[in-house]
């Protein structure tokens, strides 16, 4: 099984504080079908950030959980799965920081359909989500919203292959490592809040 995931970000470089505000993860078995989907904004217990980006207002966030309340509920979802996103060296190093930042391992690893794009269509202008998505007919009518995104692109991976014939070298991608595996005393939260208040 593969997970994709997305996230949106109070900003660009969590080497600045900047933290994550929404996830969205889409998973899918090795023929591209749909399997389950997860999605819930976060409170970064700070500004949103750009609202011109991501749609996210401060409103929209007061009531979400922190990253730390649904981490358990990110794992469940994500085990014995492969993950990828697009553009993973932004999402990735993201998710990671949010885990080092409660006392966790970085964990979150992966492949990147945005390194597949620039092989298999090397010709293409742009591999960005929003042109291949474009190129390829995706409906993504909520770009930068996390789940939108990463359903986009769990559509976009299962295109790479069936019409590409793209193989996953999973020889060289490991599933992701559950850091709760060994603990007991954790349950779901079930605390997810999507994105359903219109941006102000």
């Amino acid at each position: 099984m593969f997970s994709i995931l997305d996230v949106e970000t109070t900003g660009f470089n969590f080497k600045k504080n900047d933290r994550v505000v929404e996830i969205g993860i889409v998973k899918i078995d090795e023929h591209g079908n749909f399997i389950d989907g997860f999605e819930t904004l976060l409170n970064p217990e700070q500004d949103v950030g750009p609202v011109n980006v991501h749609g996210i207002t401060n409103k929209m966030v007061i009531d979400a959980p922190k990253f730390s309340e649904v981490v358990f509920d990110i794992f469940q979802f994500l085990k014995e799965s492969y993950v990828a996103a697009h553009n993973a060296d932004f999402d990735f190093p993201f998710l990671n920081n949010e885990l080092t930042r409660i006392g966790l391992a970085p964990v979150i690893k992966g492949f990147c359909t945005l390194k597949i794009a620039r092989k298999l269509l090397p010709n293409l202008p742009s591999r960005s989500l929003g042109y291949l998505t474009n190129y390829f007919g995706i409906e993504n009518n909520l770009l930068h919203s996390a789940y939108s995104d990463a359903f986009a692109t769990a559509q976009l991976l299962g295109i790479f292959m069936s019409k590409y014939g793209y193989k996953i070298d999973l020889d060289n991608v490991a599933t992701i490592e559950d850091p709760f595996a060994n603990s007991d005393g954790f349950f779901l939260s079930g605390k997810k809040i999507k994105r359903l208040i219109e941006p102000e």
